[in-house]
This record gives structure tokens, C-alpha cells and sequence, in this order.
């Protein structure tokens, strides 16, 4: 690790009252300490000395009016300490004494404490002010070091020992330099870096090089552009009232195009704010698509024509706002509506969808959550639901439509379902099930669009041509699909579903009792590539985490599920398979995660480390 080299001195004056601010001499140090200031500046007509030079300098003025040096009629002089950085807490503390008052102010920043007080002349009385300064000092939380600064006195501050950058996801080639680039706001910007375009790096990818004099990015795109801004931010490392990037030269490109998170919001809905933060900590860390999960037994949240909405739910406004946000921060949204199966709120609104309306004349093992495909104005109201979906998310190059875990017990003794499989030459309840995903594939097809399934749509026969198959039932779906050469997304269960136990030692939340142990180790120890042949992966789009709600209750909870294992997500699908190391990963991970909480995102702790 290589320490920050700072000019980080303490000049230390005496102001008398009327002292001409413009004449003090400060060459940019980081820590300013000024004894003796007017506080009475609307009465007296003098000038607030404090204020005066933190305007003029640049400076944060952190000072008391609660207790002065000098208490006399005509003089009320107090403590300050101006700085770049603001601290992050005052120590305020009376010092017994035989004359004057005396005044210890503490200040806390984020590497040190600076203190500042006027000791008497008296060398007995300064003994004992320096003794209370000691125990004073002792009593200091956190074991910063501490700087003790007065009248007339420079103070040395020690160089800042700045961790080593903790980028997630992993670059895929990293050239570390000494030295740093020193940016002075709040957050790392466009304006700090300039941009220009490279077509000759991969879809996504950019170059970026930081360097003390300045800061330049090549790009393939927009979003390549703005991963970089996003690199960049996790360079930086807040230190003294700035920001210090470390110098570097980084090429980056993601793994694979389909790096996304699902959230369901089917059986307990967050609300817009919540999507929008979701989207927001996936964006930076790179993750590009939202699966959102939008009906269920539980729930319907779309705003469709002949559906009674439930009573939380979307309508078409937030929707447009939701996904121009997503689209601003490069992440696609993948909207679902869960059919044949799964469609509960759907057939309580419309019973006649079903083979059975209300359940009368169902078999024994019959399920009252699926639709029936042998009705002609069910298949009608179906089409007409995908062409509703297709008009709210006018971006959407795909259209999920479901197709797990459909209960055919209704359909085997259904008559309108009987005659169906006649119609299309359907042998069992597999092959309707087929026959149903190719036309609601040809109805997103009609639109321009690319449907979506779960694994289930290929056990009736491989899913029509252009058909995504989402892996969740293990890896042999996707495997299977990316042979026949369909495209897969890969989100095998025991991985990536983050609704599972996360392995921590003290977690206030529940899990479901048939779920896996998938720990932050296990989520980035997946490879989605594992068992697909050479001369098939290119069908391998990428792949997700997935966060199913029964036993997710708000969004406190939903963040703590998702991160940090969702920062392994990102790195499993954007980052080099070669270059993954989980030790190396876990320890950016202390630093990432402490982004995360800084950002208001109740991230949970790393595991404990193995022994």
C-alpha cells in the first residue's frame, strides 16, 4: 500500500479584533487552527474571524460559542478549527484552572483528531491543563491519533494511510501507479474526466486511465461510459475533505450481456421508491437487468385492461418513470406476467379463464391458480395481455410470460382442453403446455419482441426458435436449450436464489424451511458456463439472482437478502472466470459494503471468515 503524501500542517495565529482577514497567509493546508476569535461581530462592528477566513480559504469553520477564552465585557473570544473536511463530531471540554478559563476543543475527522486550546504562561497551571489533555485524549474512541495544537505552534499531521481500491466488479485488467488524483467535491462526476469513444473495445467495455494530472476514459458506448463513471466512484476514497483516486490504467468489458436480478413484487410489494433504489445499487456494481416479477396467485401489480388490479399496484405513469430511470443508469427491464400457472389473482377476477369456473366440477389434485388453454377467448384474452405488457415497457426486448409449475390435473379432465390437443396434435398435458408457449411466443413475437420461460417450457418439446429458457430447476435446462441452440439465462436455484439462507451467524430474518445453505462464498463460487459445451456457449446470454418474496416482508429485508451476494452476482457475469479469487473478493467486499450502508442500503455483514 502506498501512503497519500500530504502537506497537512496546522497553523496556529492570534486574531486580535480588528485583524485584516486578507493579510493571513495559508498555502492550502488541510487543517487550520485559529485561537482567539471575535464572536460578537454584529455588536461590536468587527469582523467574524472565523467565518471571515473559512469564506475566504475555502474552508469548514468548526468552533463553539458555549464556552471562551477571554469572558470580559468587551472581549468574547472563542475556539475554531477551519478544515476542508467537516468534521464528523466537536469535543468540547472546560479545563479547571486558577485564571482564565481555558477551553479544549476536540475535533474528529475521518483519520485524526485535532485539538486546540490556550494554556497560561503559568508553568504549574500548564502542567496541569496538559494532564487534562492527556486523560481528555485517552478517553477518545476509535484509536485515531491526535494533534494538539496552540498559539503560535505547527502542528505536523501524519500522511493518511488510504486502502487499497476495492473495485466490484473485478476489471478484467487492473495496472495500479503510485500517486493519486486529489478531486475536491462531493462525487466524482463526468466533469472530472474526459470522455471520448473507442469502437474497437467490446460492447460495454472501456479504458480508463487516472493520473495525477487529470483523468480520461475511452468508451465503446454509453454504457461502457458509464460503468467507467462507476469505476471511477469506487476508486475514490474520501480522505481529508476531498476525494483521492488512486492512479491507474484499467480495460474492462463484461463476461456476458445478461447480468440481471429479480425481484418479486408479486407476493409483497416495495413500492416504486424501493425499485428505484434497487436499481440504482445494481447499476453500480454493473448489473443490467431488472426481472421484475409482477404477478401471482398473491398479486397483480400491471395496470392491464380486464384485470381488477390488487390494491397495491403499478400504474402506467410509474411504470414509464421506473423504467426511464432504469434506462438512464443502462438497465433493462425484463417485466413478467406468470401464465399458464401461477395466476391466482388473475382467475379470481376472471373465473372463465379457467377450466372449471369457481372451482365447480374441478377433479380431486386440481389447483385453482391456472388458466385454460382450450378456450378460444382465453387464448384471445391472453394475447391481448401480452400486447398490454409490450405497450407499457416499450423498451423491452423481451417479455418473460412464465410457464413453471403448472398444475395439468384441471386440463386432463377439462373437455374444452380435450378437443384442443386434438386441434394441434397433442399428446399428453407436456405437449398443450408446448402448444400454449408457442403462441404466446408468436403474439411478443408479433410485436418485435423475444419471449421469456422458465425451464418448464421445453418439457413438451424444445421452446419455439427465439425463445429465451430462464435455468432455474439446477443447470440442465439452460444446457439442454443452449445445445438445441436456444438461448439461455442461467439462475439454477441452489446458486442464485437469494431468498435461500445466506449462512450468517446472528440473522434476524426468515428463510424458508426448504431452502439451501448459499452463502456469499457459494454465490461467487458459481460458474454459468459449467457443463455447457464449447461450441454451445455462445448461447449462454448470462444469467441472475433471484429474490422470491413469501418470506421477504419490506425492504429492509430485501436488501439485506440481496447484498452483499448480489456484488457476487455482478462479478460472476461481468468479471474474467480466470481472474476470480474469493479471498481477494471478500476483502474488497469490507470496503464495498461499507458503500453499500453509506448509500442507505441495509447491506448484511460478510460471514465469518472460515478458520
Amino acid at each position: 500500500m502506498i501512503s497519500l503524501m500530504l502537506a497537512a500542517t496546522m497553523t496556529i495565529g492570534h486574531c486580535d479584533l480588528d485583524h485584516d482577514v486578507g493579510k493571513f497567509r495559508f498555502t492550502g493546508a488541510d487543517f487550520v487552527g485559529v485561537v482567539d476569535v471575535d464572536w460578537h461581530a454584529r455588536r461590536s462592528g468587527r469582523v467574524d474571524q472565523a467565518s471571515a477566513i473559512a469564506e475566504k480559504f475555502g474552508y469548514v469553520s468548526s468552533y463553539t460559542k458555549d464556552h471562551f477564552i477571554h469572558e470580559t465585557p468587551d472581549e468574547q473570544h472563542g475556539v475554531a478549527i477551519l478544515s476542508h473536511e467537516a468534521p464528523k463530531s466537536r469535543i468540547i471540554r472546560k479545563l479547571p484552572s486558577t485564571g482564565k478559563g481555558k477551553v479544549l476543543l476536540v475535533c474528529e475527522f475521518t483519520d485524526c483528531y485535532i485539538g486546540v486550546t490556550e494554556f497560561d504562561s503559568d508553568a504549574a497551571c500548564r502542567s496541569e491543563s496538559e494532564a487534562i489533555v492527556s486523560n481528555v485524549v485517552s478517553s477518545l474512541p476509535h484509536g485515531k491519533p491526535f494533534y494538539m495544537a496552540s498559539r503560535d505552534q505547527t502542528v505536523e499531521v501524519a500522511d493518511p494511510v488510504l486502502p487499497e481500491p476495492a473495485i466490484v466488479p473485478r476489471p478484467a485488467k487492473v495496472e495500479l501507479r503510485d500517486g493519486w488524483r486529489v478531486v475536491r467535491s462531493c462525487d466524482v462526476a463526468e466533469g472530472d474526466a474526459v470522455f471520448s469513444r473507442d469502437p474497437s473495445l467490446p460492447r460495454e467495455g472501456y479504458r480508463l486511465s487516472v493520473r495525477e494530472g487529470g483523468i480520461s476514459v475511452a468508451a465503446a458506448d454509453d454504457a461502457g461510459a458509464f460503468y467507467a463513471l462507476q469505476t471511477l466512484r469506487q476508486l475514490a476514497v474520501r480522505r481529508w475533505g476531498a476525494l483521492y483516486l488512486r492512479c491507474c490504467e484499467i480495460t474492462d468489458f463484461p463476461r456476458f450481456s445478461w447480468r440481471g436480478m429479480m425481484i418479486d413484487e408479486a407476493r409483497n410489494f416495495y413500492g416504486k421508491a424501493a425499485v428505484l433504489r434497487m436499481i440504482d445499487a445494481m447499476a453500480s456494481h454493473k448489473l443490467n437487468v431488472l426481472h421484475w416479477h409482477l404477478t401471482d396467485d398473491e398479486g397483480w401489480r400491471l395496470p392491464v385492461p380486464g384485470v381488477q388490479s390488487s390494491a397495491d399496484s403499478y400504474s402506467a405513469a410509474d411504470i414509464r418513470e421506473i423504467a426511464a430511470f432504469a434506462k438512464a443508469r443502462h438497465v433493462k427491464i425484463l417485466p413478467e406476467v406468470d401464465l399458464p400457472g401461477h395466476s391466482r389473482a388473475l382467475v379470481c377476477a376472471r373465473p372463465e379463464l379457467t377450466c372449471f369456473p369457481n372451482g365447480v366440477g374441478a377433479p380431486e389434485g386440481a389447483v385453482d391458480n391456472v388458466v385454460c388453454p382450450g378456450k378460444d377467448a382465453t387464448m384471445d384474452f391472453l394475447r391481448q395481455v401480452a400486447a398490454s405488457v409490450v405497450e407499457l415497457f416499450p423498451d423491452s426486448e423481451f417479455i418473460h410470460l412464465g410457464g413453471d409449475e403448472a398444475n395439468k390435473v384441471c386440463w386432463s379432465a377439462c373437455p374444452h382442453c380435450r378437443k384442443r390437443m386434438e386441434e394441434v396434435g397433442a399428446r399428453n398435458m407436456s405437449e398443450l403446455h408446448a402448444w400454449f408457449t408457442r403462441e404466446l411466443a408468436a403474439a411478443v413475437a408479433k410485436a418485435g419482441r423475444r419471449m421469456v420461460g422458465w425451464t418448464e417450457i421445453i418439457y413438451g418439446g424444445m421452446a419455439p426458435e427465439g425463445v429465451v429458457v430462464m435455468s432455474w430447476r439446477g443447470a440442465k435446462g439452460g444446457i439442454d436449450a443452449a445445445k438445441a441452440g436456444r438461448d439461455s439465462v442461467m439462475c439454477p436455484h441452489d446458486w442464485c436464489y437469494f431468498n435461500y439462507e445466506q449462512c450468517l451467524e446472528d440473522d434476524p430474518f426468515e428463510y424458508p424451511w426448504w431452502s439451501h445453505a448459499l452463502s456469499l462464498e457459494r454465490a461467487y463460487a458459481y460458474d454459468p458456463l459449467d457443463g455447457i459445451p464449447e461450441d454451445a456457449r455462445k448461447h449462454v446470454l448470462g444469467g441472475q439472482c433471484c429474490l422470491w418474496s413469501p418470506q421477504i416482508h419490506s425492504e429492509p429485508e430485501l436488501q439485506w437478502k440481496a447484498w452483499p451476494r448480489a456484488c457476487a452476482t455482478a462479478e460472476v457475469f461481468w468479471s474474467p472466470v480466470e481472474l476470480r479469487d474469493y479471498a481477494d473478493f471478500r476483502r474488497r467486499m469490507e470496503l464495498a459494503r461499507k458503500r453499500l450502508v453509506a448509500s442507505r442500503i441495509n447491506a448484511a455483514p460478510l460471514p465469518a471468515e472460515r478458520r
